[in-house]
C-alpha cells in the first residue's frame, strides 16, 4: 500500500473493476519496500563465515 502498488477498492463490483482499470493505468517501478533481494546471499555468506571460521571450503 505504502509504495502504491495495491488498492483497496471494496467488495462492489463496479469498484473493483474501476481499481483494477485505475492500476493497469498505472507505470510501474515502485521502490522495493523489502530491500535490494540480496538478504538470502548475504545470510549464507554469514552462516558460511562461522561454519569455516573464515576457511576457504575446497
Amino acid at each position: 500500500m505504502e509504495v502504491g502498488a495495491n488498492l483497496v477498492t471494496g467488495v462492489q463490483k463496479e469498484a473493483i473493476v474501476a481499481g483494477a482499470e485505475k492500476m493497469i493505468d498505472k507505470r510501474a517501478g515502485w521502490p522495493n519496500p523489502f530491500g535490494d533481494g540480496k538478504a538470502g546471499e548475504r545470510i549464507v555468506d554469514i552462516v558460511m563465515e562461522r561454519q569455516t571460521g573464515g576457511r576457504s571450503l575446497p
